[in-house]
């Protein structure tokens, strides 16, 4: 279940629901967790960075550093402390 904030459509409130099996299959617990996290675009992320001291060397669009685009399905991002 995902919901974004009335308020600020860059907030996410999310349920995770998980449930561990034993190797038999038999189910050994449930758990809900409720997240929240705030969507960062790319130059905001940048400004954010540069101003607590880090540079950022890359971004990438997914897991194989692949380029970003607008279209990426992540935002995975190389930095490094410069202060």
């Amino acid at each position: 279940m995902e919901n974004f904030n009335d308020e600020d459509n860059q907030v996410v409130e999310v349920m995770q629901f998980y449930e561990e099996y034993d190797a038999k299959g038999v189910l050994k617990s449930k758990r809900l967790l409720e997240v929240h996290f705030r969507l960062s675009r790319r130059n905001e992320l940048e400004e954010l960075a540069k101003a607590a001291g880090f540079h950022v060397r890359a971004f990438y669009g997914d897991y194989s550093y692949s380029e970003f685009n607008d279209d990426s399905p992540y935002m995975i991002w190389l930095w490094e402390n410069v202060g």
